[in-house]
């Protein structure tokens, strides 16, 4: 959502109906993901919910609707993968129109393949094994997240509210 919220505004031509679109897609999104997470809930149990890596697709293997809709699995991949696709994509152009503002670059397509083959050099080695993944993602993820996504952004708006009211007193 933070990625999401990055998006410039003055690219919209109507910017009253850009906010709305995008506070209903956040609650279509949240709508959705509660949802998943409540089918999965009870029809796997909490237990079995936690501990799986992707218990919405093993719930997908348990549907049967019928006899004509059997193992709809397929169908969750190809939404997932759909769904990851556009959203890696989204978030690289994203970070391509950050890095050409930040650097001040007149057109945008000049680092695109850099950062392109920066990206898929990295990718081949962030994570050395799965179990690797899952041990950084419980271990390392919180303090990180916690450091950069809440302790930072605090001493930044004390450090901003600090300056303000020196420059007031000195007014």
């Amino acid at each position: 959502m933070i990625i999401l919220n990055m998006i410039p505004l003055s690219y919209f031509s109507n910017i009253k109906n850009a906010k709305r679109s995008t506070f209903l897609g956040y609650l279509l999104g949240m709508f959705m993901a509660f949802l998943g997470v409540l089918m999965c809930i009870l029809v796997l149990g909490g237990t079995i919910t936690a501990n799986l890596r992707y218990p919405l697709f093993v719930l997908s293997t348990e549907v049967d609707v019928g006899i004509i809709v059997q193992r709809i699995e397929g169908v969750v991949v190809a939404v997932w993968l759909t769904t990851n696709f556009i959203s890696t994509f989204f978030f690289i152009y994203l970070g391509v129109k950050g890095m050409s503002q930040i650097l001040k670059l007149t057109d945008y397509r000049k680092i695109v393949i850099p950062i392109g083959l920066i990206i898929a050099v990295f990718s081949q080695f962030i994570y050395k094994s799965v179990p690797y993944q899952i041990r950084w993602d419980t271990e390392t993820w919180p303090a990180l997240a916690f450091t950069e996504g809440f302790f930072i952004p605090v001493v930044l708006l004390l450090v901003s509210v600090i300056r303000k009211m020196l420059a007031k007193s000195k007014a």
